[in-house]
């Protein structure tokens, strides 16, 4: 997904670029990929529809006829999903 976003948000020359390093099997790709999702933003993409999501089935869950104790250690887990890096 964060591949897709980030073909579509850069510009060819990265474009073609970021098609060779997939074809590569060195261990700095993973480098130069984070690198390009950076340059294009793709990390504040990403953290922006996290955080869309989490509201989303956050949202869902109160509506959910379930006592709210029950309903911690989802939230709980939700966070810290969130809050991960990789």
């Amino acid at each position: 997904f964060l591949m897709i976003h980030a073909i579509e948000s850069i510009k060819d020359s990265q474009r073609e670029e970021l098609k060779r390093w997939v074809k590569e099997a060195d261990d700095k790709i993973v480098e130069k990929v984070i690198g390009l999702y950076k340059d294009c933003m793709v990390d504040v993409w990403a953290q922006q529809l996290k955080e869309k999501y989490l509201h989303t089935a956050l949202t869902h869950l109160e509506e959910t006829a379930v006592l709210s104790s029950r309903k911690t250690a989802l939230k709980e887990l939700a966070a810290y999903l969130l809050q991960r890096e990789f």
